[in-house]
């Protein structure tokens, strides 16, 4: 279901755009009526465009779920770490190592 994206959708209306017109085209042809089917084709050609728009139109319905939840993805790493940081707007720098004095011996 979320890999249904808007292109699916429109490949499905495409698709039952073809069915109409090329269905459409092949019932205004005299075969099925020589064939003796032509009412009971139209019914079944008639049914099957219907559920092949309601179809289209869910994967239309579902994209656009898609659309506006989209799955989760990572957050860059810099906005992470803006995200992360304190909320008082201080700026935190990393800690410098502490310089280690040796007092001097006399002597050595």
């Amino acid at each position: 279901m979320r890999r249904i994206s808007y292109r699916t959708a429109a490949t499905a209306f495409v698709f039952a755009g073809l069915w109409f017109a090329i269905g459409l085209f092949l019932l205004w042809t005299p075969l099925p009526g020589a064939l003796g089917i032509r009412g009971g084709l139209f019914t079944a050609w008639l049914l099957l465009f219907f559920a092949i728009l309601a179809l289209s139109g869910l994967t239309l319905v579902i994209a656009s779920i898609n659309g506006i939840f989209p799955s989760n993805v990572r957050a860059p790493r810099r906005a992470e770490q803006l995200w992360n940081a304190p909320a008082d707007g201080a700026v935190v720098l990393p800690q410098r190592p502490r310089r280690t004095t040796r007092s001097a011996k006399s002597g050595r």
